[in-house]
């Protein structure tokens, strides 16, 4: 059995994508199919006869696995018809088949950009030729691509202002931008699309671009937006990354080692949630709280306080430098819960060994439990007077926030 030729684009998905004729495709091949376009079956080249002629011509060759026949085919077209960019496309194909990665640059490299009957074809010549530029090595191709890659946006920028413009082609206009390395106007070149025409996929690169720039709040926002269309598990993922690093921008310079904390105090602990869900102000008549005069939390303390988040004691002291146990943290993600209206689907089936049905935390212990808020020790023991890590701490709030997200 002839073996069939390798390299980086077999022979027979050549035929396939440039002449619909041509259907003989091994599995082998079949990732490849989506690279470029049918360049025959596409009226937007317009082929005249002589060319179409040649083309054939060369798949025939091809599909006999005559590379030699094809490449001289190829040649001989050029001559006849060197305005038949088709032909360029193939001997190219076929260079790049035999690996001949710098002939094939060659070849195409100073191809005319206003030759391309569409953007996207023009986009898949950007992309071989950066396929050929990693293969090569080459900087000075990796330059030449990226001046090329300047004029392209000029003139699909000015090809967009002259003709109403479809949203893929504003889409391809942020893509080149961000490709040289200038990400905050690619995003700004999607904002140009109305609200009501971006696609989940517009939604989905926007986000990338804001996160690319640190702006993670629109970040958030546009991953939101993506998520109403389709509640990918991947993008709720990505959600939930962006909105740490955009809370993560905001947190105190004295709290920012908070995670890598063996323990937190009460201050710090109602701080940390204010930060993140941003407590309502507290109404009058204020709790009396004799011992956080002059403590520079006193608002958030307070705010927490009447929030329901964390108690007094019975003496009106709060004792700020106090340390937070993981009762109070079950007490504080149960309360927060409520307020945002959070319903388990189920509490954890079983209390602890070490918590009995009167403890007066036994709900609210059994609904962290069951949302996986917080877990037991491997022996199944809750110990509600252990101190929490910072880790336990932002861990649990961003199960919390999963939650919120969710519902």
């Amino acid at each position: 059995m002839k073996k069939r030729p390798t390299g980086i684009i077999p022979a027979m998905i050549i035929m396939t994508i440039l002449f619909p004729g041509c259907r003989h495709i091994s599995n082998r091949t079949e990732p490849h199919r989506n690279q470029f376009r049918h360049i025959c079956s596409d009226p937007s080249w317009d082929l005249q006869s002589l060319c179409r002629g040649y083309v054939l011509e060369v798949c025939q060759f091809i599909d006999r696995q005559d590379l030699t026949g094809a490449e001289d085919v190829a040649r001989q077209g050029l001559m006849d018809a060197p305005e038949c960019h088709a032909l360029r496309w193939l001997g190219a194909l076929i260079l790049m088949e035999r690996n001949e990665i710098a002939n094939a640059a060659i070849s195409l490299r100073d191809l005319p950009i206003d030759i391309f009957p569409s953007p996207a074809h023009l986009d898949r010549y950007f992309e071989i030729i950066r396929h050929l530029a990693n293969s090569l090595e080459s900087a000075a191709m990796s330059y030449r691509l990226e001046d090329r890659l300047e004029t392209a946006i000029q003139y699909l920028h000015l090809r967009n202002q002259l003709t109403p413009h479809p949203v893929k082609s504003v889409i391809l206009e942020a893509k080149w931008t961000d490709e040289i390395g200038r990400p905050a106007e690619a995003a700004r070149i999607l904002q140009t699309i109305p609200e009501n025409e971006r696609t989940f996929e517009v939604l989905i690169r926007m986000g990338y671009l804001y996160m690319r720039i640190t702006d993670y709040t629109s970040a958030e926002s546009s991953f939101q937006a993506a998520l109403n269309l389709n509640r990918d598990p991947e993008i709720e993922r990505v959600l939930r990354s962006v909105r740490e690093a955009r809370l993560a921008q905001t947190l105190p310079p004295d709290l920012k080692s908070a995670r890598s904390d063996p323990w937190i105090s009460r201050e710090d602990f109602v701080r940390l949630f204010d930060w993140r869900y941003n407590f309502p102000e507290a109404p009058a008549p204020l709790p009396v709280i004799i011992d956080i005069t002059g403590c520079p939390s006193r608002d958030v303390i307070i705010r927490a306080v009447v929030y329901g988040l964390i108690d007094v004691r019975r003496d009106h002291r709060f004792r700020p430098k106090t340390k937070v146990r993981r009762i109070d943290l079950a007490l504080a993600c149960y309360r927060l819960g409520e307020r945002m209206n959070l319903h388990a689907p189920y509490l954890y089936p079983r209390l602890p060994a070490d918590i009995s049905d009167s403890h007066y935390a036994a709900v609210p212990i059994r609904w962290c439990l069951g949302l996986d808020l917080i877990s037991t020790d491997p022996d199944g023991a809750f110990r509600p007077g252990e101190l929490i890590t910072g880790e336990e701490l932002f861990d649990s709030m961003e199960r919390l926030d999963a939650l919120i997200t969710i519902w």
